[in-house]
């Protein structure tokens, strides 16, 4: 049976690295810069650019709004970096275990014109395995103060630019974004899980068996997260996923969700483009056109 892996579940307790790491591990970090335009690197299931650290790279990094912090990386990366050590995080493990990961002190992180400095990066976890084609994630704590926007469509990343003055209003899971969804005249809290490229949108079994669905569940395979293997099954809708007023391009949804309410993955978001205004506390999920850019 093919094996899918879910990021989302690989962090679904982030609370042990807020609480755990030091205070430079997850504080929004200090930013030169106020807006880069980066493409989204081909060949993987969620989105992943380019990055500098200390001046040398590019290195690729994924983006995963889902994970805490200021992101991840390999050890045999920060090493080869000379990258302190800055202090440790605990995580879940399968069989109920606890892994301690170390952090390291990135002095400088750049996505094209935009640089992060003193960022803290968790130890990259091999749940996914030890060959991942990224060597590194970028947390959402990166954005804090800083508006970012993956456009799906044109395959463009925009760190900073132009905030929401109007959207959806989020709600925040230690940091993480949770956008508002209407299924069938239901709402559901899902939370923005960019680095989940296993499925579209993830809810509780009861929930996604109590929509409007057009046909019988099937499975998709194994999830794999912090606590172990799971099944995955999915079904066929037969009404729309709205985010306002935007139509969702899917039409099934899956079961377990690795968070309460909802997991909203990179899959469902296929043809669009999001925005997260963090300190606006709004949201914006539309139809790919124009693509992105800085303001002259």
């Amino acid at each position: 049976m093919r094996m899918i892996s879910i990021i989302a579940g690989l962090l679904a307790a982030t609370a042990a690295v807020a609480q755990d790491a030091p205070r430079r591990a997850d504080a929004p970090p200090v930013i030169t810069g106020t807006c880069a335009v980066l493409p989204m690197l081909p060949g993987t299931d969620i989105p992943v650019v380019e990055v500098m650290l200390g001046g040398k790279g590019p290195y690729r990094f994924a983006i995963d709004t889902g994970a805490g912090g200021h992101g991840r990386i390999k050890p045999e990366l920060a090493a080869e970096l000379g990258f302190e050590v800055i202090g440790q995080v605990r995580t879940p493990a399968p069989g109920g275990a606890v892994d301690t990961r170390e952090v390291f002190g990135a002095p400088e992180l750049a996505v094209g014109g935009v640089t992060f400095k003193d960022v803290g990066l968790v130890a990259l976890s091999t749940v996914r395995g030890p060959n991942v084609p990224w060597d590194g994630i970028l947390g959402i704590a990166l954005f804090q103060r800083l508006a970012l926007t993956l456009d799906y469509g044109n395959a463009k990343v925009r760190f900073g630019g132009p905030g929401l003055k109007e959207g959806l209003a989020l709600e925040f899971d230690r940091s993480i974004p949770v956008f508002p969804l209407t299924i069938g005249g239901k709402t559901f809290a899902a939370h923005l899980d960019t680095g989940n490229g296993a499925g579209a949108l993830f809810l509780s079994e009861a929930d996604a068996q109590a929509l409007p669905l057009s046909g019988e569940p099937v499975s998709r395979g194994k999830g794999r997260t912090s606590f172990g293997e799971f099944d995955i099954m999915e079904a066929p809708l037969s009404v729309p996923i709205m985010a306002g007023s935007a139509k969702l391009q899917m039409q099934a949804v899956g079961w377990p969700s690795p968070r309460p309410g909802g997991n909203l993955g990179s899959k469902g978001l296929k043809g669009m483009a999001v925005t997260i205004d963090t300190a606006a506390k709004l949201g914006d999920i539309r139809a790919s056109g124009a693509a992105p850019t800085c303001p002259a």
